[in-house]
């Protein structure tokens, strides 16, 4: 079966297992969130009637910055984030929730305390 098979009937779990050595569970977060930034970006865009030039210059960056932004090709900053939101007029919500476990701290290989063990 082609790769291309796989990933339209895969679920997430399989994807991991296909591309476990060089996707994380943490890549799939990052560009899902990365892609969200991007579509509201996009959609405030053309809500506002304004071609991507247009938008650059309205957000004081070069077009081809907007295109990054919107493309999901630009790691931002929360700093970035923040502006955006400021001029845009948009709420800017960042959060890390705990997952339904206890959390737990992973000590340094196999420490008791927190410490090394002993050589």
């Amino acid at each position: 079966m082609s790769n291309e098979a796989l990933i339209g009937s895969s679920g997430l779990e399989d994807l991991l297992e296909l591309f476990g050595d060089s996707v994380t569970v943490s890549d799939i977060i990052a560009s899902n969130v990365l892609g969200e930034i991007s579509a509201a970006i996009a959609k405030k865009r053309i809500q506002s009637n304004m071609t991507q030039k247009e938008f650059a210059s309205y957000m004081c960056v070069s077009q081809g910055m907007v295109s990054k932004w919107e493309g999901g090709d630009y790691n931002f900053s929360i700093r970035t984030l923040a502006d955006i939101a400021e001029k845009l007029d948009m709420e800017l919500t960042v959060g890390l929730n705990l997952k339904g476990r206890d959390m737990q701290v992973k000590l340094p290989c196999g420490s008791r305390d927190g410490r090394p063990d002993a050589p």
